[in-house]
């Protein structure tokens, strides 16, 4: 906050209609007096969490309003720019969307009759952690370790890996 005018501002304060929702905070103040020049980093102080509705609309805008009385008892106000004191337009945030989802799924394949085959029907035990990585033929087995299909014997595969990703 910097008091860019030619006199002293008193009971200086801010408002953030972003900061003052459910999903933000607003601490500090009023500056009891800022001279012509001054600048006060610390006495105002906030933070936001961002939502899914952010994400989704890849940004978020922000602007607040500082409000001090002149010597006389008027009321001068600014609003808060994101890179001039006289475009007074808002901050804009850009959120890139990282629109990945991963899982790796390993298993233990119990060869119950040692012939190395995977059979329909077979119990294997899963695990699933972030990466999609398959340990099944994906054409032969469904997506929860069991195979699918007739009586088909197909041999075991150890290795098959995919990348799995969102589309919009």
């Amino acid at each position: 906050m910097t008091n860019s005018g030619a006199t002293t501002l008193t009971n200086v304060t801010v408002t953030d209609p972003l900061l003052d929702g459910a999903n933000g905070t607003l601490t500090g103040g009023p500056i009891a007096t800022l001279a012509p020049g001054a600048t006060d980093t610390t006495t105002f102080s906030g933070s936001y969490t961002i939502q899914q509705s952010d994400i989704d609309a890849q940004s978020v805008s922000n602007q607040a309003t500082a409000t001090g009385t002149t010597p006389d008892g008027d009321d001068v106000s600014d609003l808060s720019d994101d890179n001039s004191n006289l475009e007074n337009d808002p901050t804009d945030t850009n959120l890139p969307e990282d629109s990945e989802i991963s899982i790796i799924k390993t298993s233990v394949f119990n060869d119950e009759n040692g012939d190395g085959f995977c059979s329909v029907g077979r119990d294997d035990q899963l695990q699933l952690r972030g990466n999609e990585q398959w340990s099944y033929d994906p054409n032969e087995c469904d997506g929860n370790g069991s195979i699918i299909g007739g009586a088909k014997r197909q041999p075991y595969r150890r290795t098959d890996s995919r990348a799995l990703h969102q589309e919009r």
